[in-house]
């Protein structure tokens, strides 16, 4: 998926959390607010992997495919042997989790934001997992999981793909992407109360 696409992604999912946040935590709603816009803002960051980046002065790029080379020395001899890093251990889950984990641990040592360091870290991780999801439905596929693949294949990166649609496709732009914000819209619409009416007519007309 294109920049866009994940952001799309990333929208409902962002939202959801946010409310869980509130209801189940009793998370401020401005921080719930916050942790959302962080879900669709790290969205992005796994695509710092790709090639477009290599050699150019982009710290978070660089730092992100050098995990890459270090994860990819993570293999077995069904691994392929990949000289680019893109689509590699920055698109499996364990990824996810070490970047949400590393923030939580950093930002606790930032007074104004230690309070919440673990909901900011999780959203992190919630955002690039957002990505890889999106990603496991083009044709190119995501390792998903490296230590599923480990043990169910005995090949840490092997991708796994949908291929519902391709990156940067008409499918994308003019299906996914809408759809995904009309998704959005419904979820927003429902926190704020503004579908209960046709909600109840629907309960209703069902049990008439």
């Amino acid at each position: 998926m294109m920049k866009q696409g994940h952001y799309a992604a990333a929208s409902p999912i962002s939202l959801v959390w946010a409310w869980v946040l509130v209801l189940l935590f009793a998370v401020n709603i401005f921080i719930a607010l916050a942790c959302a816009g962080i879900v669709i803002w790290s969205s992005t960051w796994n695509d710092l992997d790709h090639p477009r980046f290599k050699g150019k002065m982009h710290p978070g790029a660089a730092l992100i495919r050098g995990s890459g080379r270090i994860f990819y020395q993570l293999r077995t001899e069904r691994d392929k042997v990949r000289s680019d890093v893109h689509r590699g251990p920055s698109h499996c889950i364990e990824w996810c989790v070490l970047v949400g984990v590393l923030f939580t641990v950093l930002l606790a040592f930032v007074p104004p934001l230690a309070p919440w360091s673990v909901w900011f870290g999780a959203s992190i991780a919630l955002g690039t997992f957002s990505h890889v999801l999106a990603d496991s439905m083009t044709p190119s596929g995501v390792p998903l999981s490296a230590v599923y693949n480990a043990l169910a294949y005995k090949e840490v990166w092997r991708r796994h793909a949908l291929g519902w649609f391709s990156t940067d496709s008409g499918a994308e732009k003019f299906a996914a992407v809408p759809v995904l914000y009309l998704i959005t819209t419904l979820i927003f619409l429902a926190m704020v109360g503004a579908l209960n009416p046709i909600v109840h007519w629907l309960s209703g007309g069902l049990l008439s």
